[in-house]
């Protein structure tokens, strides 16, 4: 029986990420999206990849990879609005959308995000 060699996880993608934001999970690796559907790169394309969230502005950023696993795909990121009631966050409302196959750009539009003064576009919610 010949056994399969497991390779361990490619580095996460830096990212500058200031006071104020929390990283509620991160699956994206600095790994380009230049992969063959299902071969063993494929598996760091899925769609849930990163989600970062703001409480004190209800911010939400999610990215990941539609369809998942697929060369033919994209990177889908998605700001978003938090649900004042707990409850999950505004999926059908983006903010902004982004999709495109350029990691750099994700990059780019994630720190964007992440150093935007929110305090003057929206009205922090009330703890």
């Amino acid at each position: 029986m010949r056994r399969r060699k497991i390779t361990p996880n490619p580095p996460l993608q830096p990212l500058r990420i200031p006071s104020g934001w929390s990283v509620d999970f991160n699956d994206f690796y600095e790994v380009e999206p230049t992969f063959k559907t299902y071969d063993d790169n494929a598996w760091n394309f899925k769609e849930d990849m990163l989600q970062i969230t703001h409480e004190r502005f209800r911010l939400l950023i999610d990215l990941g990879w539609y369809p998942a696993a697929r060369s033919t795909g994209g990177f889908g990121l998605r700001l978003l609005h938090l649900l004042e009631d707990g409850d999950g966050a505004d999926w059908e409302n983006p903010f902004e959308f982004v999709q495109t196959r350029s990691k750099l750009k994700v990059v780019k539009t994630i720190e964007d995000w992440l150093h935007r003064d929110w305090s003057s576009r929206l009205e922090p919610s009330k703890k």
